[in-house]
């Protein structure tokens, strides 16, 4: 089944959403934007989950996490302008790892 899904194009959308998007963090916007953020957080939190997985448990799938799904996400609006450079599973992951960590960084130099 998840061979299908990754021929049927589902692994670049599956990656296309660990992106954050420019309103995607709590407190961004009104609350009901904050509930669509924590919402999107959750969605982003399974989709790692879901690559994650995938890649540690099927030596097949671990090449995966390193593929390049640049056309498949060109269109997604959190990669406007295009991306630039490769789109890998592994670098949406680290990117979101860093993302987060900056952000906790914040919050703790600011009391």
């Amino acid at each position: 089944m998840a061979r299908d899904f990754h021929t049927l194009g589902g692994w670049g959308v599956l990656v296309a959403l660990l992106r954050e998007g420019p309103d995607s963090r709590p407190g961004a916007g009104p609350e009901g934007e904050d509930e669509l953020a924590v919402l999107a957080d959750e969605v982003r939190a399974l989709a790692a989950m879901a690559v994650g997985t995938a890649a540690g448990n099927v030596g097949e799938f671990r090449r995966w996490a390193l593929e390049d799904v640049s056309p498949a996400v060109a269109g997604v609006p959190s990669f406007a302008g295009g991306p630039a450079g490769p789109v890998t599973a592994v670098s949406e992951l680290t990117r979101a790892f860093a993302s987060e960590l900056d952000r906790r960084a914040d919050l703790t130099s600011e009391g």
